[in-house]
């Protein structure tokens, strides 16, 4: 439930942003919004382009956006929007294996329209919405290797209708229904380069409908209990039960204490079942139990916060990439359970100093990809008058890069941020300096994809 940016105050507005830094990036974005009394309406463009720090690895995209709104009464109101995206990027492979037109062309579409109620006792929406994608993929060939002499297509869609409402009929109870229904699925197929001659790979539809209903009261303005349950059901899967509960307890001042179980539901999606290889049409949902317990203090008028959060995944039919005499295929690979714990502080020093430090641990019991054991967080933020400097450090350790070979990498990062702001021509203006790996670590979150080195880049912000 995506919310989207709409114009809330009469008049005209809008914002111009451009950067350019190492690798030949650029980033550039007008928006701007208008308003008037029931009326308004939203619209922005961007461009977002590289060559990359590897040959063979640009990256083009460029995408608008536009929503409408109109207040109907002091009770209802309509939002309508539509945002396109034309996307172009190459893979550049491995290193060792490089490959050469490996690239991939992408136009997305997707649109919703709202009615939106609001009363004193109840709210709500009923919202229908539509995705789709348009891909063409040329699968390349390694350095040495015969071109391929087709294209891979597809056609993905996601359309459908979400209603919910919310309920307030007494005060501290807040009890919230809902229903949605949903198609998505898609359409791959093989084109001869030369030919024009289609074969079809898969033409794959699924349904989903679901209801459910969530219930939260407050007790004394210290004990707040939640709880819920959703219903769905899969034309492929059947239907399945999702509960959850949750409680919340403010002790004394500035504590808060949370607890929650819940269960977690995932189907494969139409790429895993039907698409191309390691595709497997008989694959199960993912499901999984989730609890968590936090606690949160506040000290110093709330200048000092600390929390820190436990939790525990005990999860089944995990799907996961195996290799079977050679050959890769999506499969169900039984239990897994994941494990760890959170901390985080945050001090404002000073009124123009704040120091933030965060650190996570992770215990798998089976290795995930991009998933490190230690990560360590440090920022540091200044602001004095137009000047604003942030500056953190991350440390990673123990993230699997390989999950079939176990191979893991552990690296640091600093990074780094300037800016200023001041009046340019009478407008709102920040100038910004941004620089990230400053240190120039080498590092890998996927084996034999190195990141880049050290990466710069200067722009400026003009809001009118």
């Amino acid at each position: 439930n995506v919310i989207t940016k709409k114009s809330t105050e009469d008049g005209y507005h809008g914002r111009f942003s451009a950067s350019y830094g190492s690798h030949n990036t650029g980033r550039f974005l007008f928006n701007s919004g208008y308003s008037k009394g029931k009326f308004s309406a939203f619209f922005s463009v961007n461009h977002d382009r590289t060559n990359g720090h590897r040959e063979n690895s640009r990256f083009d995209m460029t995408n608008g956006f536009a929503k409408l709104g109109y207040r109907i009464s002091s009770h209802f109101s309509m939002d309508a929007d539509l945002s396109l995206a034309s996307i172009y990027n190459e893979n550049p492979g491995m290193v060792g294996s490089e490959m050469i037109d490996n690239n991939m062309d992408i136009f997305r579409a997707s649109s919703s329209v709202s009615l939106k109620n609001n009363y004193k006792l109840a709210s709500g929406a009923l919202q229908f919405f539509f995705n789709q994608g348009r891909h063409e993929i040329n699968d390349g060939y390694t350095v040495g290797g015969v071109p391929k002499d087709y294209l891979f297509n597809s056609l993905d869609h996601n359309f459908g209708l979400m209603f919910h409402e919310t309920f307030e009929l007494f005060p501290g109870n807040r009890v919230t229904i809902g229903a949605d229904f949903k198609n998505w699925g898609g359409k791959a197929w093989q084109r001869k380069i030369e030919t024009t001659e289609e074969s079809t790979i898969a033409d794959k539809s699924i349904e989903e409908t679901a209801a459910y209903v969530v219930v939260q009261h407050d007790f004394f303005d210290k004990l707040t209990l939640n709880g819920g349950v959703r219903f769905e059901y899969n034309s492929v899967f059947g239907d399945v039960w999702i509960p959850q509960l949750g409680v919340s307890l403010r002790s004394f001042e500035g504590n808060v204490v949370r607890v929650s179980v819940s269960k977690g539901y995932r189907s494969p999606t139409i790429k895993e079942m039907y698409m191309f290889p390691p595709q497997n049409p008989d694959l199960q949902p993912e499901s999984m139990v989730n609890l968590e317990l936090s606690v949160s203090q506040s000290f110093f008028d709330s200048d000092l916060l600390a929390e820190m959060s436990l939790y525990y995944i005990d999860g089944w039919n995990m799907i996961e990439l195996v290799k079977i005499n050679g050959v890769p295929k999506n499969l169900n690979t039984g239990f897994f359970d994941n494990r760890g714990v959170d901390l985080m502080l945050s001090y404002r020093i000073l009124p123009e100093l704040r120091a933030d430090l965060n650190y996570s641990y992770l215990n798998t019991s089976k290795p995930i990809l991009a998933a490190p054991k230690h990560k360590t967080y440090l920022g540091v933020l200044y602001s004095k008058g137009p000047f604003v400097i942030n500056s953190n450090i991350q440390h990673i350790e123990g993230m699997y890069t390989n999950v079939s070979t176990k191979s893991r990498e552990s690296y640091i990062l600093l990074n780094a941020n300037v800016s200023y702001k001041t009046s340019l021509l009478g407008l709102d203006s920040r100038f910004f300096v941004n620089g990230d790996n400053l240190t120039g670590a080498s590092y890998a979150i996927n084996e034999g994809f190195p990141m880049p080195g050290v990466t710069v880049m200067l722009g400026v912000d003009i809001n009118f």
